[in-house]
């Protein structure tokens, strides 16, 4: 049988630097939808930073809700982009309603533009 859909999605938006702002850090935000429209109460965002040979930080993200999405925020330095990652746990229900758990990770890397890195 096909494999379900997962419960939740990933949406990824990364914004530059701007004029006048200090540092060079690129701002990502990370909005989790739910398939089922809700969420579960041990859900949890990590940002896990590497620099070049070693993870270097592991740090839950606290997130903020519209009440539809959650939404992490937080800041990296384009030096620190290689294998750093950020992952969304969370559990939720299969299709035939069995408890089911969903581990959804994105290396950072892959979402910033080139010209940025």
């Amino acid at each position: 049988p096909a494999k379900p859909p997962p419960n939740f999605v990933l949406v990824i938006n990364v914004t530059p630097p701007g004029p006048g702002k200090a540092g060079d850090n690129l701002h990502f935000e990370i909005g989790v939808a739910s398939r089922t429209g809700k969420f579960p109460a041990d859900a949890v965002g990590t940002l896990e930073v590497f620099d070049p040979e070693e993870r270097i930080l592991t740090s839950d993200v606290q997130a903020e809700t519209d009440g539809k999405v959650l939404i992490y925020t937080f800041d990296l330095s384009p030096r620190y982009l290689g294998k750093s990652r950020f992952s969304f746990k969370g559990t939720g229900a299969d299709a035939a309603g069995k408890p089911a758990a969903d581990v959804l990770w994105v290396t950072l890397k892959d979402y910033v533009n080139k010209s940025l890195q």
